[in-house]
């Protein structure tokens, strides 16, 4: 399975209500808490990704500094196949 980052950016997107270009431009390794990841809808985006990929993350990789990144969320995914 492949955690494409498009897949990704357009989940937090919708899920962070961040329009999609403005989630495009920013690097990989960058800290996206600033866009409502740190949030409810913080939540509301794992719990979107959780779904498009039929993952279930434990409670530890739910952990802010686990997800704060793209690269981090990928990585964090990527634990489970």
């Amino acid at each position: 399975m492949e955690f494409r980052r498009s897949d990704i950016i357009n989940i937090l997107s919708k899920a962070l209500d961040v329009d999609i270009n403005v989630l495009s431009q920013i690097g990989d390794d960058e800290d996206i808490g600033q866009y409502g990841l740190e949030s409810i809808r913080g939540i509301q985006a794992m719990v979107l990704l959780e779904d498009e990929f039929d993952i279930e993350l434990i409670d530890e990789d739910l952990l802010f500094e686990n997800i704060n990144t793209i690269n981090k969320i990928k990585k964090t995914f990527e634990k489970y196949i």
